[in-house]
């Protein structure tokens, strides 16, 4: 229900309220605790979005794109540099993951590293399908 009042209905309130009530039973679960991140950001609260993500990574240090979305959450408050270092953490566990290669390069782009961004696009080239 979590996902669909976010999804279906961006009704951002109704769906931390049911991501809540699956946290109460499972408290440790990623796939409960992992949309509170997204679902902050687009109610404006970096800081909790940042928060819920690294706690997914804590839990679940594997975790592709929990690791992108807070590589891309931290770029976009001017952490840029953290942010390479998650993304790039994304991409080399799974290079066929071109999202975390897109948002790789935009993190750099973002910190005015065009040398950077063109690096990971030289990279990606040889690494995504």
């Amino acid at each position: 229900m979590g996902y669909v009042r976010y999804w279906g209905h961006r009704d951002y309130a109704g769906a931390l309220a049911q991501f809540g009530i699956a946290l109460k039973s499972r408290p440790n679960d990623v796939d409960f605790l992992y949309p509170l991140g997204p679902v902050a950001r687009r109610q404006g609260g970096w800081d909790d979005a940042i928060l819920a993500l690294q706690q997914v990574v804590k839990l679940d240090p594997r975790n592709i794109s929990a690791l992108d979305d807070l590589g891309g959450t931290r770029s976009r408050v001017g952490r840029h540099q953290e942010a390479a270092v998650l993304t790039d953490s994304a991409v080399a566990l799974s290079p066929n993951f071109v999202v975390g290669w897109k948002t790789a390069v935009t993190v750099r782009i973002a910190a005015g590293d065009l040398a950077g961004a063109r690096t990971m696009l030289r990279r990606c080239r040889g690494s995504a399908p």
